[in-house]
């Protein structure tokens, strides 16, 4: 791209102008599941996000296309579902044990209804004494991007 001001002599210049194109929403979705692995420390835990509903599907950017239900007669009362995002949330105090999770997802761009998705949860309780003894550290210099990339070596 030429850019030009309004000066006199005029100055141009150059410009990259990077055109992304984003994926649509033109891929079926199947069943998902999903394990997590939740600590609580001293058996008190507060509302805690655990994660989003998974399903198999190659578009990423169709959340607005879906809705998340919980499946027939399985809600459980420790937890909840944002229908509009997925995120499953535990509630505060949910005791230690593992919680097998049903949802439904439909997409509403290809009139998909009820495609199952498993949330496996497991709950553990964390020792006073792991936490009174462990550490932490900062990572400085470099990105998170960086940070998580493969590196591809020739």
């Amino acid at each position: 791209m030429l850019v030009i001001d309004s000066g006199y002599p005029p100055l141009t210049g150059t410009a990259t102008v990077k055109i992304t194109i984003g994926d649509v929403n033109d891929n079926l979705m199947k069943p998902g599941k999903k394990t997590v692995l939740v600590y609580k420390h001293q058996d008190q835990t507060p509302e805690t996000d655990i994660g989003r509903i998974h399903i198999e599907d190659p578009d990423d950017w169709d959340l607005p296309d879906k809705k998340f239900y919980w499946a027939k007669y399985q809600h459980h009362q420790r937890f909840k579902v944002d229908e509009d995002t997925g995120m499953v949330t535990m509630r505060s105090n949910t005791p230690e044990g593992k919680y097998t999770l049903m949802f439904r997802v439909s997409d509403r761009r290809h009139s998909q209804q009820n495609v199952s998705a498993i949330m496996i949860v497991t709950v553990k309780n964390l020792a006073h004494s792991s936490v009174r003894n462990s550490g932490s550290m900062q990572i400085s210099g470099v990105s998170a991007e960086d940070f998580i990339r493969e590196w591809q070596y020739m």
